[in-house]
């Protein structure tokens, strides 16, 4: 009897780090891009948080080449009708890899939670965060926000200024 208890359990905890992991994993949208340097990159990647309303916070991390927002709120009254009417938040990760000079392959994942609190749900103290479905068109937004800021970077050139109207 033992041994098949000692058996479940393991099967129990082998199927919980499974959906662990694949949850960890997320969807993640990707591309090539070119930037004329790391710096440039970074301050991209800042104002595409903060243009689509993600806290910055002190997610940057050089060292992994990974930038992590803040969670983004969300909160609604109603609850169990669908997350279009549900509260959530949002979470956006964006990892770097240097491939070559100013070539770099941009992933990026938007995490999304909805609120399952009946009794509270436009209190974040009471908030009970269920992990639900990625947000792939934030994700995809956000790599858009990159790629048209370093396309504006690609045309730029120290100590010329702006462009002149004619």
């Amino acid at each position: 009897m033992r041994c098949w208890i000692a058996s479940l359990a393991a099967t129990v905890l082998v199927a919980a780090a499974a959906c662990t992991s694949a949850q960890s994993q997320g969807e993640w949208i990707g591309d090539t891009v070119t930037a004329p340097s790391d710096r440039v990159l970074w301050e991209c990647t800042v104002f595409a948080f903060e243009k689509q309303g993600f806290p910055v916070g002190a997610g940057f991390d050089p060292a992994t080449w990974t930038a992590t927002s803040g969670w983004r709120n969300d909160l609604n009254p109603f609850r169990g009708m669908g997350d279009a009417r549900q509260g959530f938040r949002e979470q956006a990760t964006i990892r770097f890899t240097k491939l070559e000079a100013q070539q770099y392959r941009v992933d990026v994942r938007v995490e999304h939670q909805v609120n399952n609190d009946i009794a509270r749900p436009l209190d974040l103290s009471y908030a009970d965060w269920k992990p639900s479905d990625d947000n792939v068109e934030e994700a995809q937004l956000l790599l858009q926000l990159i790629r048209s800021q370093l396309g504006q970077a690609d045309d730029f050139e120290p100590g010329r200024g702006a462009p002149r109207m004619r």
